[in-house]
């Protein structure tokens, strides 16, 4: 499965494929919001190194997968131009039952801010464009 993309993300597709050992299926959204830290915000660019990331999407899946009791989790990051409104990441994560989606799902998002090589350079509505400093990579996966 491929994690990241350049179109927007499909949830319908996301959310096929379910199986019936889940009695829970968690979907997480993050989406360009109009502001950040005091400042009105117009869109967002996400950029990434293509290989490390799509390597470091998959780690933390199958790292959901053995550290939590869940089915499965998959993970699609958007890269390029977003406008406000539009998800820029989708984890969905299948479990047996609600707690271990939940943290498995909090995990992951947590996970990739501070492990995967994306970055992201929000646009102003006073015309400014600044990348964001966000976490230290680790290099340790």
């Amino acid at each position: 499965m491929k994690h990241l993309c350049e179109h927007p993300i499909a949830l319908t597709e996301l959310l096929q494929g379910s199986d019936h050992q889940s009695g829970a299926g968690l979907l997480f959204t993050g989406t360009v919001r109009n502001h950040h830290a005091g400042r009105a915000v117009r869109g967002m660019s996400y950029t990434a190194h293509h290989a490390l990331a799509e390597a470091a999407l998959e780690t933390i899946c199958r790292d959901a997968e053995t550290r939590f009791d869940i089915v499965s989790c998959r993970i699609i990051h958007r890269l390029g131009e977003l406008q406000l409104g539009d998800i820029s990441v989708a984890i969905l994560v299948h479990s047996a039952h609600r707690e271990a989606a939940y943290e498995a799902s909090r995990w992951a998002i947590e996970t990739l801010k501070q492990k995967v090589p994306i970055w992201k350079q929000e646009h102003y509505v006073d015309g400014a464009d600044v990348y964001l400093d966000g976490t230290t990579l680790d290099q340790a996966l």
